[in-house]
């Protein structure tokens, strides 16, 4: 009986503690480490001060200065704490004009391949190269050919996995070191004949001049052309206009355009020039006058006469007041710019008048009338 007791007491125990381990089991609750999300830093050194630009990540954006050397490390927090640099990137940026495309030069240095793009802030993509580096790498600035100039302001420069920056560009700004409007003397006719000039593009981005206008007094003349304009690199240009010109005044503009990305023309350069025409100085006046029975002949009038004004003239026809008027067309006389001829007229007419007035004409244009008084 006592047996039987102490038998029934050890199935109680062991109901008991299976009991209380089936409780603690039930209720055992899972624990699972989960590691922190990897955030990017991006550490930037900088040297040189000439363009102002914006180094962006997805976590931050870095205020940078520079447009000749910029290092970009980007480093990843691991859940474990440890930091792991995945690639870092140095380079410096310029601007180019190859056979009429306009390009972002890149001088990039870093390990193994990197994929560069530039692309506008909407989001369209100009051009996309994968290259080794370290290496020089060039990216269209214009998507649409050749002979477009590029827009000025922001570009986006993606290297893929690395960095996005902000590019800002405050586009071409054309300037005539020197310039040269040639105006010559061709047969009988005065010319526009010729510009030459010294061309400078002062901006940061290259241009594509093709298209040469030229207006005289209103009336438009226009050349084609092809002057590629890098960056401070000036550039000389000339051509030849053969433009007829009135002697009289005249109001020369000189236009040279580009044509944008965007298919849209501009002005890149423009230039006035006013012309206040020939001026005529009679620098000695004589007169032949013979006494006759019937009265005072005019035999003949030479004036010695200097051009004091701006513009060439030829000097084609005289008319002659000696009481009456008389016409006379005469060998030209082709007058420079601060050029000195003598023209005499054989006259053998009567004098009506103690003033003799004489008047030059060019193609039938006045020029100057000169006066003298006899005693």
């Amino acid at each position: 009986m006592k047996s039987q007791l102490i038998v029934v007491a050890l199935m109680i125990l062991s109901l008991i503690v299976g009991f209380i381990l089936g409780a603690s089991l039930f209720n055992k609750r899972e624990t699972v480490t989960v590691p922190q999300s990897t955030t990017s830093k991006v550490n930037t050194s900088v040297r040189s001060t000439t363009s102002t630009w914006e180094a962006t990540t997805t976590e931050k954006n870095v205020k940078i200065t520079s447009s000749d050397v910029t290092s970009t490390t980007r480093q990843v927090n691991a859940s474990d704490g440890s930091k792991k640099v995945m690639k870092e990137v140095r380079f410096n940026y310029w601007t180019s004009i190859i056979d009429g495309v306009a390009y972002l030069n890149l001088n990039v240095s870093g390990p193994g391949l990197i994929t560069a793009s530039l692309s506008y802030p909407t989001g369209k993509v100009l051009d996309l190269k994968s290259f080794q580096a370290p290496g020089i790498v060039k990216l269209k600035l214009c998507d649409r050919g050749r002979g477009l100039t590029p827009i000025f302001g922001r570009y986006l420069l993606t290297f893929e996995g690395i960095s996005t920056y902000n590019l800002s560009f405050a586009g071409p700004n054309l300037a005539f070191n020197s310039i040269k409007l040639g105006v010559a003397l061709s047969g009988n006719e005065v010319t526009l004949d010729s510009l030459k000039a010294v061309l400078d593009n002062r901006g940061d981005l290259p241009a594509i001049a093709k298209k040469l206008v030229v207006e005289v007094d209103g009336k438009r003349y226009e050349y084609p052309t092809w002057i590629e304009l890098p960056v401070r690199k000036p550039k000389r240009f000339s051509k030849n206009l053969g433009i007829g010109l009135t002697p009289a005044k005249h109001r020369v503009k000189v236009r040279l355009l580009d044509q944008k990305c965007t298919g849209e023309w501009r002005d890149l350069a423009v230039y006035v020039k006013s012309y206040a025409g020939p001026k005529l100085r009679v620098e000695d006046f004589g007169v032949k006058v013979e006494r006759t029975q019937s009265g005072d002949l005019v035999k003949w009038i030479r004036l010695e006469v200097r051009n004091v004004g701006d513009l060439p003239v030829v000097v084609d026809s005289v008319v002659v007041d000696v009481g009456s008027k008389y016409s006379f067309t005469i060998s030209p006389a082709a007058i420079k710019v601060n050029g000195k001829v003598i023209i005499q007229v054989d006259v053998e007419k009567p004098l009506f008048s103690r003033e003799i007035r004489v008047s030059l004409y060019s193609s039938g244009h006045p020029i100057a009338t000169f006066s003298k008084s006899l005693p």
